[in-house]
């Protein structure tokens, strides 16, 4: 597997997905290679497949019986059909591959009873080096889209990062991608070598991601990838200035394009108060997601007698008058910095005014709630619960 990662940054040095792949016989490297598809303009390049080839040139047979394959990432359809033709003994592999994998992360080919040949598999082995190369591949390329990207649009507006000082954790974790509207979104997209599941958290609006910070390191420990993005209006995402752009369904669609854009197949879908109604549009509208949604009304509920005071930040009052500050009531002082932070004035704030839009007022029930709670602040009794859900489901 050392040798087949070698191959694999050769293919990063190269501009190619890096995945490397290495056949062993009797204890012997009869072939080996990488991923060629960009440089051959081919297909069919993937490292496995030309592996394969140089090892049947090399024993002058196209049954490789007895051989072993080695290869950094779980192998996609067209390679299994490949490593099942060429009859080999063992298939070994390092990252799993939840888009395309079918050694069991998508469809387990190697368990049909049904095919005339059968392939021992053994997975993860160095998958945390094979994972790492694989992801800091696919951001550094995010981030070098990003800066190539359309500039904001006219009929939009962008926080200033300097608003967000306080909040290094989230920006250090924190990338752009364009929806297909061209508003530039912010997603966190946090994991380590052992996630298995990908967990897609939908904030609560006008919130953002940064509702989703006690909730990450739990989450990390549970064995998911946590993908959090902001919704345009919210957050370090553009701000749309028009108010009837803000229904559910602009939302959802900015949602997909971010899960597109990042290669994200989620297992868990977790969307806070008003962004159920996103979520459910989100998980409807795509065939084959087989998502547990957990939808949890963790908003507070106002009481019109209390006392609205403003945060202490610079924002524009206009922004946080009438009904408006019933985002605000009952948080603590450091929970409500961090909500004004992305509306440094009331021209930021269409997202606001949006929640009015019909789409928003259909729900589904929450499946997850905890007596008493009538806040978006997260307590830990409150986080031991939705772990155990998640876990459950």
């Amino acid at each position: 597997m050392s040798l087949a990662l070698a191959q694999a940054r050769e293919a990063e040095l190269a501009g190619e997905v890096p995945v490397g792949a290495v056949v062993v016989k009797d204890g012997e490297v009869i072939a080996s290679s990488r991923n060629r598809t960009r440089e051959w303009n081919d297909p069919t390049a993937h490292a496995e497949v030309i592996a394969l080839r140089g090892a049947a040139q090399r024993l002058g047979n196209h049954r490789l019986d007895g051989a072993e394959l080695f290869v950094t990432l779980e192998p996609c359809p067209m390679c299994s059909g490949a490593i099942f033709h060429s009859r080999l003994a063992r298939v070994v592999f390092g990252a799993h591959d939840p888009k395309t994998g079918c050694a069991g992360s998508v469809i387990d080919l190697f368990g049909m009873r049904q095919l005339n040949h059968h392939t021992h598999v053994t997975g993860g082995v160095m998958r945390q080096e094979c994972s790492a190369l694989l992801q800091d591949f696919f951001q550094a390329s995010r981030a070098h889209q990003a800066a190539q990207a359309q500039p904001l649009r006219q009929d939009a507006l962008r926080t200033p990062e300097i608003a967000f000082a306080a909040y290094a954790e989230l920006l250090q974790h924190g990338l752009f991608t364009y929806d297909r509207e061209g508003f530039r979104v912010h997603c966190i997209d946090r994991s380590t070598a052992f996630a298995d599941k990908t967990i897609l958290c939908i904030h609560d609006l006008p919130y953002w991601s940064h509702q989703f910070l006690p909730l990450m390191e739990p989450l990390l420990a549970a064995g998911f990838r946590v993908v959090a993005p902001d919704l345009p209006g919210c957050g370090l995402s553009d701000k749309p200035k028009k108010k009837s752009w803000h229904s559910a369904s602009a939302q959802a669609q900015s949602v997909l394009d971010v899960c597109n854009s990042l290669n994200v197949v989620p297992s868990h879908v977790l969307a806070l108060g008003a962004a159920s109604a996103v979520a459910q549009i989100v998980c409807a509208d795509v065939v084959g997601w087989d998502v547990h949604s957990v939808h949890m009304q963790v908003a507070p509920q106002p009481d019109a007698k209390q006392t609205q005071a403003r945060p202490s930040g610079a924002v524009d009052a206009a922004v946080w008058n009438g009904r408006r500050m019933e985002f605000l009531a009952g948080l603590s002082a450091q929970t409500q910095e961090a909500l004004a932070a992305p509306f440094p004035d009331a021209g930021f704030a269409a997202v606001l005014d949006g929640l009015a839009h019909p789409s928003f007022s259909q729900r589904p029930p929450a499946t997850l709630q905890v007596a008493g709670t009538q806040t978006i602040e997260m307590d830990a009794v409150l986080i031991e619960r939705l772990i155990a859900e998640l876990l459950r489901r």
